[in-house]
């Protein structure tokens, strides 16, 4: 398999960090890629990030659609990897009546089906870079207060606490294959993985401290 470059070679050295945008910048150095988000995401996908302008319901939104790229590889692998976007608690609604079969709805068709396998697993790294942007901008430019930034925070360390083993198992079937594409999406995409999971803990980190401290006072 190719020997794929050493990202962290390749990053200039930061500052201490002061502010969380320093901290995280060091791990998402390649955000830019966000411009080039209408090809990885499905248009009712589009549709329903734009709609969510505050950051937990887009960090939301970003989560699902990497728990729909995780259900896409278990419908193509035959495997089942059972990735789900923690729900906050809600009054359960009334049961609907069950319609007639001949009244069923019929199957929405599956919006992911011509995607390549390695587009599919890359939308879970574009998907996770978002959602550190989305924070790091919101933190910077003082837009969002900052226990939404923490609710966001911890939304996605909870997320990202589930088994991945997705990927690992893509690799192995990479490189039985061959196939090189595969290959780089999947480790491109297990990096971004640890990369989110660190941004998360040390995000939380910064702001809960102040938090916890206002708390005591």
């Amino acid at each position: 398999m190719p020997k794929l470059p050493n990202v962290s070679a390749c990053r200039a050295e930061l500052p201490k960090a002061s502010s969380l945008f320093l901290l995280l910048a060091g791990l998402f150095l390649m955000s830019s890629i966000l411009a080039q988000q209408g090809d990885y995401l499905t248009d009712e996908e589009a549709i329903r990030i734009k709609e969510a302008q505050e950051l937990y319901p887009r960090t939301k939104e970003y989560l699902r659609v990497v728990a729909a790229r995780v259900a896409e590889i278990s419908r193509r692998t035959g495997k089942t990897y059972d990735i789900k976007v923690p729900e906050e608690k809600e009054k359960k609604p009334k049961k609907e009546k069950r319609r007639k079969d001949s009244e069923a709805p019929a199957e929405p068709e599956n919006p992911l089906l011509f995607y390549q396998l390695p587009d599919v697993v890359n939308g879970i790294s574009q998907s996770l870079r978002a959602i550190m942007t989305n924070v790091d901008e919101k933190y910077r430019l003082k837009r969002t207060e900052p226990a939404e930034i923490v609710k966001s925070l911890k939304l996605l360390q909870a997320f990202l606490s589930q088994d991945f083993s997705v990927l690992n198992n893509l690799e192995e079937k990479a490189r039985s294959d061959e196939d090189v594409n595969l290959y780089r999406a999947v480790k491109n995409a297990n990096e971004n993985l640890e990369k989110a999971r660190d941004g998360a803990k040390e995000g939380l980190s910064v702001l809960q401290g102040p938090q916890d401290e206002r708390k005591k006072n």
